[in-house]
């Protein structure tokens, strides 16, 4: 007798929007992705995630066997936002999961939308089989997450892998979206480099064009995107010289800007690293903007049979 494939209602919780998707057991999608704006209330955006989910699971073709939540934001064990930054107001506090759960009767499981990545990406892309593997995505704002043996690492309170609120050397005073001043995450991420390239060129747009603009030629575009790699590079390779992993995986929308980013990555990266970790291969996430979601879907699925990994 065949076995039927676990169903697993997932979403992916961004600063501007939320995904959802039918995704089974083995990672694959079993519907089409739907997105709405993210609201800008925690209540709102708890009301938005249980209509998405309960919409999901009347277009399930069979009865959904649990509910995996990505989100920006540091999450507990228990699927609680311990702490959250400004891109999503009023986020800390909540009991995402526990919300959830109660509201529509499944069993639901929340992490952190890098640490869902790094799920799905040693499952099966750039990490897979991997013992040790650092997992970065670069977005709206960045995020980390380490695999350690074979494992996610969560930590004692959901923060392990993170490090967009490290000093950046940098003294620009530019506003980190914790409320500090010149972290990583205002000069690494795509609106940091968005702004690296208004203050360049006086030109404000989207991470999207900056890099069009390069690919045709613009020394600034190609400079800000530079910039952002060199800077992502050099603290990529003080953490894996202190961590020693297998690689390095790189995710998240500056991922697909191309070069300069990813040359002055690797060079910074390889110019900043201790001794043999100057070997570590750097990659390209291989799951896109699905990542997320499928490592929602695998842990609902892990805590559902008790091999929840982490």
């Amino acid at each position: 007798m065949t076995r039927q494939n676990r169903m697993i209602v997932a979403l992916d919780i961004g600063g501007t929007k939320i995904a959802s998707a039918l995704v089974d057991d083995t990672g694959a999608r079993r519907s089409p992705v739907s997105r709405r704006p993210t609201p800008r209330d925690g209540e709102g955006i708890v009301r938005a995630v249980i209509d998405q989910a309960a919409a999901a699971k009347e277009r399930a073709e069979r009865p959904v066997d649990g509910i995996g939540i990505a989100t920006a934001g540091v999450v507990d064990r228990q699927g609680r936002v311990v702490a959250a930054t400004d891109l999503l107001p009023g986020w800390a506090g909540r009991d995402l999961a526990g919300d959830v759960e109660r509201a529509l009767g499944t069993p639901t499981t929340a992490l952190n939308d890098v640490h869902a990545t790094a799920v799905a990406e040693h499952a099966l892309g750039s990490a897979r089989g991997l013992e040790t593997a650092l997992i970065v995505a670069v977005g709206t704002g960045i995020g980390g997450a380490i695999v350690s043996r074979g494992r996610l690492a969560h930590g004692r309170t959901g923060l392990a892998g993170t490090f967009a609120h490290l000093p950046s050397g940098l003294d620009e005073g530019r506003r980190c979206a914790c409320g500090e001043v010149d972290h990583l995450e205002p000069y690494v991420s795509g609106p940091g480099m968005q702004r690296t390239y208004r203050n360049l060129s006086g030109v404000d747009t989207r991470l999207e064009q900056i890099a069009h603009a390069s690919r045709h030629g613009d020394a600034l575009a190609g400079e800000a995107l530079a910039s952002g790699g060199r800077l992502l590079g050099r603290w990529l390779a003080h953490l894996a010289t202190t961590l020693d992993p297998d690689a390095v995986i790189v995710g998240g929308g500056a991922a697909g800007t191309g070069d300069p980013y990813w040359s002055s990555l690797r060079q910074c990266f390889a110019e900043s690293a201790y001794g043999p970790v100057r070997e570590v291969p750097v990659r390209a996430a291989a799951l896109g903007t699905d990542a997320p979601l499928v490592g929602a879907a695998l842990a609902a699925v892990g805590a559902l049979t008790g091999s929840i990994p982490g």
